[in-house]
Formats: C-alpha cells, sequence, structure tokens
C-alpha cells in the first residue's frame, strides 16, 4: 500500500498485473491534488435608502463577510460554521458604492475571496 498526502506527488510508479503465465505492465506519476474550501458566494446585496443611516444587507454562503465603501467605512461578520448568513452594514451615512467581501475558511484552506457591489445614493446627516 502507498500513503499519499494531498498536495504531494510520487515519482514513477510501476504496476504489474498477472493473470496465470500472462502479465502486463503500467507506469506513470501519480499527483493527489490538494484539498480546497468550498467555494465563498454571495447571493445578494442591497441598500435600504428608505431611512438615514442606509442599511446594507447581505446575503450568502461564508464564514467571512467584509463591507467597505465611502469614506473609510468598514464592517466585518465572522461566523464559526460555513452556512447561509445575512450580513447586516449599519450607519452608512455617506452616498457611494460599497462593497461586500466573503471567503469561507475551514481547515482546508479559505477560498478565494469573492466581492459584489451596491451604490448608495443617498447622504444622511
Amino acid at each position: 500500500m502507498i500513503t499519499l498526502t494531498a498536495g504531494n506527488s510520487t515519482s514513477l510508479l510501476t504496476a504489474t498485473c498477472t493473470l496465470g503465465i500472462c502479465s502486463t505492465m503500467a507506469s506513470g506519476q501519480v499527483v493527489v491534488g490538494g484539498i480546497q474550501p468550498p467555494p465563498a458566494q454571495i447571493l445578494s446585496f442591497t441598500a435600504d435608502e428608505s431611512a438615514c443611516p442606509v442599511r446594507l444587507t447581505g446575503r450568502g454562503v461564508a464564514t467571512s463577510f467584509t463591507m467597505t465603501g465611502t469614506g473609510g467605512y468598514v464592517f466585518s461578520t465572522v461566523y464559526r460554521e460555513g452556512a447561509m448568513h445575512d450580513a447586516v452594514g449599519l450607519n452608512v451615512k455617506q452616498a457611494g458604492t460599497y462593497t461586500l467581501t466573503a471567503t469561507y475558511t475551514n481547515s482546508c484552506g479559505t477560498s478565494t475571496p469573492v466581492t459584489r457591489t451596491v451604490s448608495v445614493g443617498r447622504s444622511c446627516p
């Protein structure tokens, strides 16, 4: 038995199959790909401008959400388990473009970040 670890490869392996007096040989290299976490997903990202301050709401499948925007706005939420979650950004007072970034982290690593943007047209005092 040969044990391989994810992300590693072997040098040349050779196997022989014998049936009665006939046999055949095959050889090749085995590469075991790295195991990755599931990809993060952003299902929606909206701005509710019906009141001041504006409220941002995102929904996605991830463990971490970060909202960034105009005037140095930053709001983040981290969950212990990756699943569908809502992320809410409060106290948005400046018009501009806001970005939601989501990642999924588990024991296999961290997924590639995904982003979505929303425009806020309303400024609040």
